[in-house]
């Protein structure tokens, strides 16, 4: 399962390449379409004509924060990976392969794809992603945090929970993003 690390090296990765660019179509593979978490038809035609203007990290989802072209209503693209989720960035004359969940194409003809070998993935396409994003609000801060929150507020956070520390570690509303 990708854990902070990875997802924060793709962030690093794949950032770059899609900040700031034109979502100009969105394709779904209708045999991996039970990993949307939204309705097909309406994410294909949703998402073209959206700006991606970020990408992020939280806990173990990716966040694309989109806006439309012109400006207007900003939504989410919220991607957990779990076990068999991998991203792929091709030119759009490169083979799909049989994994793919979806595919954008951004501007410049360069598409993201969202693969899944193991259909574990969840992908959802919100408005808000405290609401629409199961157990979004309970995870705790992020791993690499730790640095920045301070020694007594970890030691306070740590009172509260009388788990084994790798049960500890693997709980999300302790630390988002390990385990």
């Amino acid at each position: 399962m990708p854990e902070l690390p990875e997802l924060e090296a793709l962030r690093i990765r794949i950032g770059p390449r899609v900040e700031g660019k034109l979502i100009t179509a969105a394709t779904v593979n209708p045999k991996k379409a039970h990993l949307l978490r939204y309705p097909v038809d309406n994410f294909a035609l949703e998402l073209p004509a959206r700006r991606i203007t970020s990408l992020t990290r939280r806990g173990k989802h990716m966040v694309f924060a989109t806006e439309l072209g012109g400006g207007g209503a900003p939504r989410w693209l919220v991607i957990n990976p779990m076990l068999g989720g991998r991203f792929q960035s091709a030119g759009g004359d490169a083979a799909v392969p049989a994994t793919e969940v979806f595919t954008l194409r951004v501007e410049g003809k360069q598409e993201l794809r969202y693969l899944d070998f193991r259909d574990m993935g969840r992908i959802y396409w919100v408005a808000d992603c405290s609401r629409e994003v199961p157990a979004w609000d309970l995870q705790g801060p992020e791993a690499d945090s730790v640095g920045e929150m301070g020694l007594d507020v970890f030691r306070k956070r740590l009172r509260r929970f009388r788990d084994e520390l790798k049960d500890l570690l693997r709980n999300q509303e302790f630390l988002a993003g390990i385990g």
